[in-house]
């Protein structure tokens, strides 16, 4: 079965929407300033804490469409238009 998909925003949020439902997902500002003054100039923990950001919505997006979905899957899918599920 496809689902549409596409990016809509709304108040100045992006949202993901597969049909008629949007995937709400997002980093809270406070918990990136704190990173931020946690991971200062370190390339090292700057890519691991980018690494865990992707990885976080991709499981989250994978049970919102009830399949299991690569980050490069989900980009494809939103460039096509629609979403195999």
């Amino acid at each position: 079965m496809k689902k549409r998909l596409e990016i809509i925003n709304v108040e100045g949020k992006n949202y993901i929407v597969a049909d008629n439902e949007a995937f709400d997902w997002e980093i809270e500002p406070e918990k990136v300033a704190m990173i931020e003054l946690n991971i200062k100039n370190d390339p090292l923990m700057k890519n691991n804490f980018i690494g865990s950001i992707f990885n976080q919505m991709t499981v989250c997006f994978s049970e919102f469409i009830g399949k299991k979905i690569s980050l490069k899957e989900i980009n494809d899918a939103i460039d096509n238009g629609y979403i195999e599920i």
